[in-house]
């Protein structure tokens, strides 16, 4: 429904949590529009991280300038 929504030329970055384990669950996720996946239990810097990345590939901008 986000996806559906959404207008030419904005995109709200989106990242999957699950506590699902095994399966097509990431693979599901991303058909469905998502732009990262992470499985439970997580850190702190694993959400950080992906978080970073697809902020990184929304802005087309390198890693290297954030902090």
């Amino acid at each position: 429904l986000i996806r559906q929504r959404e207008t030419a030329g904005a995109h709200l970055p989106i990242i999957a949590i699950t506590a699902r384990s095994g399966g097509d669950e990431e693979e599901r996720a991303r058909a469905a529009g998502m732009d990262g996946f992470l499985r439970k239990p997580l850190t702190g810097e694993q959400l950080a991280e992906a978080l970073a990345t697809v902020v990184v590939a929304e802005r087309h901008v390198e890693p290297a300038a954030y902090p």
